[in-house]
């Protein structure tokens, strides 16, 4: 967009995309005239055009181990990965969340790092924020606090721990920097903390391992255990729940016919699952829904991660990524993935590195922060999206149906999980008037 030549603009069909980013799929944008280059695949341009070629992809096969052995394979694999992740000629550090998949990232970082004769202790991160304490309330999604599990397991393991804790100053501060990192609307104060965290640990280093991507992996999300999400003919993570596209004006919604986009995106990515002939019922559902969630909530939570992190000068690497590891466990029967517990096969190939709080902690998401005063102005910043004439959106939003939406969350003591819905608004009023972007 930094070309002159190109006129930032975005179609009226791709509002549906730009409000819910983990609809769309690979190598496709909101705005017009561009694409990305997809996952797997390399371009050449030459005097006859562009060339895509397609260089890796999953197959579905037979999965020939039984549980040990199985077991077995991960712990080898990811002793292996991990130990090819550290090589680097700066110090690596890692972050630390406290749950399953980063201790086991730093725990097996440890081993190399001592099996190799080092003496530096590893230097580990994690996020917090000022109003823990005093706002912090415990919901589904986000159970408990990060930091006091990343400290128990930091002092386990025996690394230099850092915790960043943030408020809501710094959050505001830096979310036209996260926009602009991202070129694309992002996920507000998600991003900023993960910015934050990025830009501290860039001043210690410039290499930092994450556990990112494990869910998808081992299947750890909610959803894959939710039989009745599994069941519902859709992106299993969107539910029956509301769209910010429900509340488009009816002429616009009518012009642009969200739903059918949304179910021919599902169709499409459905058609391309890698299918294993005489798979039960259940099984073929969960690879699906698998599938689904590497195209579309991972594919974002990678690129964020990429972009958030080279704007600070960190490179941030995912040993759960590694191909290998991807294909032995995309084919690993799901009664096995979950024979002995949730992300069972993973907490059982690290069972001896890590302390057993880890092994037996619920599942948060990515945590985020509670604070009545950076609510109020999130909530405000939502309403002018679509009330004031300079807006963007003006005139395309039921802005009284917008208004009653906002005054039911401000209700609810759980917000941080409601503003998921009004995140994409925010931010993709941000996008449009920072980088000038028309509707064509």
């Amino acid at each position: 967009m930094a070309n002159s030549l190109y006129t930032p603009a975005i179609r009226l069909d791709a509002l549906p995309i730009l409000l819910q980013p983990r609809m769309a799929t690979a190598g496709h944008t909101p705005l017009t005239g561009i694409l990305e280059v997809e996952p797997a695949r390399t371009i050449t341009f030459s005097r006859e055009g562009l060339i895509a070629k397609r260089y890796w992809q999953l197959e579905s096969a037979p999965h020939p181990d039984d549980y040990d052995t199985t077991v077995a394979r991960v712990r080898e694999l990811m002793h292996d990965i991990v130990a090819r992740q550290i090589v680097a000629d700066v110090p690596c550090a890692a972050m630390l969340s406290g749950g399953i998949d980063s201790t086991a990232v730093a725990a097996l970082a440890i081993r190399k790092m001592s099996a190799a004769g080092s003496t530096t202790k590893l230097k580990t991160f994690c996020v917090s924020f000022d109003s823990d304490h005093s706002s912090f309330i415990a919901t589904d999604l986000r159970p408990e606090v990060d930091s006091p599990y990343a400290l128990e397991v930091a002092t386990w393991l025996g690394t230099d721990h850092n915790d960043i804790n943030v408020g809501a100053e710094q959050i505001e501060r830096v979310l036209l920097d996260c926009c602009r990192s991202r070129d694309l609307p992002g996920f507000g104060q998600f991003d900023a903390s993960m910015f934050l965290m990025c830009q501290h640990i860039a001043k210690h280093g410039k290499i930092a391992l994450s556990g990112e991507a494990a869910d998808e992996i081992f299947g750890g999300y909610p959803l894959f255990h939710d039989k009745e999400l599994l069941a519902h003919n859709n992106f299993p993570w969107l539910r029956n729940g509301p769209r910010l596209t429900d509340y488009l004006v009816p002429e616009l919604k009518e012009l642009i016919r969200p739903t059918e986009l949304e179910q021919d995106t599902y169709a499409q990515l459905l058609a391309e699952v890698p299918r294993l002939p005489g798979e039960n019922r259940k099984d073929a559902r969960i690879r699906e829904a698998l599938y689904l969630n590497m195209q579309g909530p991972l594919a974002v939570i990678l690129d964020r991660k990429d972009r958030i992190s080279m704007a600070n000068g960190l490179e941030v690497r995912v040993p759960f990524c590694d191909h290998r590891l991807v294909e032995y466990m995309w084919n690993v029967p799901w009664s096995m993935k979950c024979q002995t517990g949730v992300k069972g096969i993973l907490k059982d190939a690290i069972k001896p590195y890590v302390p057993d709080v880890v092994r037996h902690r619920r599942k948060s998401a990515y945590p985020g922060m509670h604070n009545r005063a950076f609510e109020k102005n999130f909530y405000n910043q939502a309403l002018a999206a679509v009330e004031h004439q300079q807006s963007p959106f003006y005139g395309m939003f039921d802005a009284a149906k917008i208004r009653a939406l906002v005054s039911r969350m401000q209700q609810d003591k759980t917000w941080v999980n409601a503003s998921h819905l009004l995140i994409p608004l925010v931010e993709a009023s941000r996008w449009l008037r920072t980088y000038q972007v028309n509707f064509s």
